[in-house]
Parts: structure tokens; sequence; C-alpha cells
């Protein structure tokens, strides 16, 4: 009897860590997405930086969508409601990685918002940079176009002219 329960006990505790196998991080899901298409190198990079960026995006908006969903938003009022919550859990986001840097850093007051406040910036630009890059590989640019592009892109996304 005592075999058979010890016997039941091990098949048990093995479908066990069959049915627990760990789900895939984001970025390993990404990384094997990437590789499915066959892609390599920078090509595979900018893939992975677009869907990890995809999936933070997603749930973001499913946070921000169950909120909405709570406030019984419908029509305009929803979309705007969704757009400016996103953008604010992102900027969230950026200020709470500035903020762990600052931290680091062992900076505080004045020094501290100041640090803050230009790392925010950086980061929002370096992500406009990096969509720019993106868009421009997509469109399979090079050189002199692609710089062109690039700056062009930018301003645009930062509303300066010149």
């Amino acid at each position: 009897m005592n075999k058979i329960l010890i016997a039941l006990g091990f098949s048990l505790l093995s479908a066990y860590a069959t049915a627990t196998t760990p789900m895939p991080t984001p970025a390993q899901a990404c990384n094997y997405k990437a590789e499915q298409q066959g892609l390599v190198g920078a090509e595979k990079e900018a893939y992975v930086k677009v869907c990890l960026s995809t999936l933070q995006t997603a749930d973001m908006a499913g946070k921000c969508e169950a909120s909405a969903n709570e406030k019984k938003l419908s029509g305009a009022a929803r979309t705007s409601f969704l757009n400016k919550c996103v953008a604010t859990l992102r900027t969230a986001e950026k200020a709470g990685r500035c903020e762990t840097s600052a931290n680091e850093k062992r900076l505080a007051g004045a020094a501290k918002t100041s640090f803050v406040q230009k790392c925010i910036k950086t980061l929002n630009a370096a992500e406009v940079a990096e969509k720019c890059e993106i868009s421009a590989g997509q469109k399979k640019l090079a050189g002199a176009a692609k710089n062109s592009f690039v700056s062009k892109c930018m301003r645009d996304a930062s509303g300066t002219s010149q």
C-alpha cells in the first residue's frame, strides 16, 4: 500500500512539474518571434525593441481600459481618457527609472528634481529617435536619405521647424 501511495505521489509530482512549466518572459517571447521570422542582427534587435514596447503599451492600455470601464466612459470621452491615461503611465514609468537613477547617484533636493526632469526629457527624445530609426529601417533608407528622414522625423515629433 505504501509503495502504491509513493508511486502515486511521484506521478502527481511529475504531472504538477510539467503543468507548472514557467511562462517565457516577454523578452524571450519577442526573441522567439524574431527567430521564427528569420531575423538576425540589427533587424532582430529592432524587432525585439518594438515587440517589447508593444507589449508594455498593451499592458498599460489594459490598465487604462479597466479604469475607463469602471468610470463607464464611452465615445470621445473614452478615447481621450485612454490616450491621456497611457501617456501618463508611460511618463510615470520613465519618472520611476529616473528616480531610481537619481537615488543611485545619491541626489537630493533641487539637484534630484533637475536630474529627473532632464532624464525624462532625454528618455522621451531617445524614444522618438528610436521610432524614427525604426521607421527609416522599415522604409529601407540608407546613407544621406536615412539621415535626412530621421532628422525631419525628430523635428516633426518635437514640433520645431528649421
